[in-house]
């Protein structure tokens, strides 16, 4: 357990006193130890002459040292102390010779990292805290710096994970749970060379034999391998050849990684999940083929009967119509065929994880506007089952519907644009026998949306230093008139949600590269929250805070972030919107 919440003093860290831990050891391999509750009183780092004239040194550390170690023997590669908790730690330091260390930020997140000489000796260690209102579990690691990197050999790991062709068409999952002891930026190699950070264990998560029959060809296109939105993951991987991949976010905003491996370099690939803030989670591992165009994916798996996920660019639609202004096409007889679970269907659709369906590869429709003083469009299905709707719009954004008449889908599609859109109805369980109606209709009326042209209701500034102490909360009335799944046009994947057109808040933040803030709503009903940031992206959350909340978690670019409140159902309801800081990132 960490320290708990601390008297200040202007007494300075003695290390003459007895520490809470002592170990002797020749350290052959790493250690893992916790900090015991000890220190009541602790000291401000800044006001110590002795250490503070030789170090730039912020935070606060207890009296007494947490642990004392002695190395029975030098090292010749040197010493990495690193510490991990659940809040902002620091190190503090005292070599054998008496010579104070200090870091704050070294490591990989808030983490702080040392490599020293590695005398034999021995070595007194503070765990101290940024603020001096911190309080959380932690643990302290020492190492060799030659034991600081993952090893790529195949006796580390378990079992070969066997992948056939076949599956890789259609995708496949292994679940894992990401993160590890060992902070990847000790690794001065893999930190310099691919910019790795994060915690992984020392032995990889997979090892990967692909099965390819002796009359099969080697399928040509790169596997990409991704771990869909679960908490702040990265991958690393090592191939046979000996080469290094790293990847932490696969796109802005996203906290998903991705690697594109070829897939030559697949065979005998050893793959590392890490954890960017050092706190293991659960999650999958989503391995597949990527094809040119993403044209040879719907061919093959609709071939092979494998049903494969709705994807741009569009697969030959069931049917294809052009429309003008007014027109009204007859209504098209649909059949729903073999399907795959939208939840399964990897890193595009990680954002409507809650949306359930399921649908096959091809579109059963493709509209396309040719004259784009069209208004909207609005797509309704008649199936005699529980169906759902997907649609995709020229400038690659989804759109997902469930019940909009009983248990029947549509959706109100903007069509200001020229270009094609694709529709696909599926149904909400694994039906065997549906069919059924699809009905377009027009109108010239534009499509209201939330717009970001629009004056918000209120306008604030803040910094990163006006947030601490639980943040700062503003009082809303969440909700409005329009359904954010009519606005394909704004986000990427247009999620549930009833919002006003013009912002209830503008924030101007001012931050550094490294810091973060999360912006936080609550409510007397279920809440829902839009922002477009400050580099003009849109970023949605239903469900990321606890009773019925919604949290996004902003990084480090200055600038007016414009913020909606709105209700998961249609109605109005008291609530709030809280900025308070994250963690931080280098």
């Amino acid at each position: 357990t960490g320290l708990g919440f601390a008297e200040l003093t202007s007494t300075c860290p003695d290390a003459s006193a007895p520490a809470a831990t002592r170990v002797a050891t020749p350290l052959h391999e790493p250690m893992f130890i916790p900090v015991l509750a000890q220190n009541e009183i602790s000291a401000d780092l800044a006001t110590c002459d002795l250490i503070a004239n030789d170090l730039d040194v912020v935070g606060f550390a207890g009296l007494e040292s947490s642990i004392e170690i002695t190395l029975e023997e030098s090292l010749e590669s040197g010493l990495t102390l690193g510490a991990r908790g659940t809040c902002d730690t620091l190190l503090l330091v005292q070599g054998p010779g008496g010579k104070f260390f200090y870091d704050d930020d070294g490591g990989s997140a808030f983490h702080p990292l040392l490599t020293l000489s590695g005398d034999a000796g021995t070595y007194r260690i503070w765990l101290g805290y940024y603020s001096h209102s911190d309080s959380c579990d932690a643990q302290v690691s020492l190492a060799n710096v030659g034991d600081t990197c993952p090893g790529g050999q195949a006796s580390l790991a378990a079992a070969p994970s066997p992948l056939r062709q076949e599956d890789l068409h259609a995708g496949i999952d292994f679940p894992l749970t990401a993160g590890g002891q060992l902070d990847l930026n000790g690794c001065d190699d893999l930190a310099e060379s691919l910019g790795a950070q994060g915690f992984v264990t020392r032995a990889p998560n997979f090892i990967f034999e692909v099965d390819v029959a002796a009359d099969q060809p080697l399928n040509p296109y790169p596997v990409v391998l991704s771990i869909p939105g679960i908490c702040d993951t990265a991958l690393l991987a090592q191939d046979r050849e000996g080469a290094w991949y790293f990847n932490d976010d696969a796109s802005e905003g996203s906290f998903s990684p991705a690697l594109t491996i070829p897939s030559d370099r697949l065979q005998g690939l050893s793959l590392w999940a890490g954890v960017y803030d050092g706190v293991p989670c659960d999650g999958d591992l989503h391995v597949q083929t990527q094809y040119e165009d993403g044209y040879e994916l719907y061919q093959a798996a609709c071939e092979l009967n494998l049903p494969s996920c709705p994807k741009a660019p569009r697969f030959p639609a069931q049917t294809n119509v052009s429309i003008t202004p007014n027109d009204t096409p007859a209504p098209l007889s649909i059949t729903l065929d073999e399907a795959k679970s939208l939840e399964q269907c990897g890193d595009e659709f990680a954002d409507v994880w809650l949306k359930t369906g399921f649908f096959s590869c091809a579109p059963h429709l493709n509209l396309t506007v040719e004259d784009d003083s069209l208004g909207t469009m609005t797509v309704s299905a008649d199936t005699n089952c529980d169906s759902v709707m997907l649609a995709l719009s020229p400038e690659g954004n989804w759109a997902y519907n469930d019940d909009s008449d009983g248990t029947n889908p549509a959706l109100t599609l903007p069509a200001s644009q020229s270009g094609t859109y694709s529709i696909w109805v599926g149904s909400y369980g694994q039906e065997t026998d549906c069919s059924g109606t699809l009905t377009v209709s027009t109108s010239t009326q534009p499509l209201a949306c939330p717009s970001p042209d629009l004056d918000a209701k209120e306008s604030y500034s803040y910094a990163l230093a006006d947030l601490r102490d639980g943040g700062i909360r503003h009082p809303v009335i969440a909700g409005g008139e329009i359904d954010i799944t009519s606005c394909a046009s704004i986000i990427p994947v247009a999620d549930t949600g009833y919002f006003i057109d013009r912002p209830d808040f503008a924030f101007d933040l001012t931050l550094e590269p490294q810091e973060q803030v999360k912006i936080t709503t609550d409510g007397t009903c279920d809440t829902t929250l839009l922002i477009r940031d400050a580099s003009g992206n849109w970023l949605y959350n239903d469900d990321g805070a606890l009773d019925q909340g919604a949290e996004i978690e902003l990084r480090g670019d200055s600038g007016i972030y414009q913020v909606w409140i709105g209700t998961y159902e249609n109605r109005l309801c008291e609530g709030g919107v809280t900025l308070s800081r994250g963690l931080f990132k280098e």
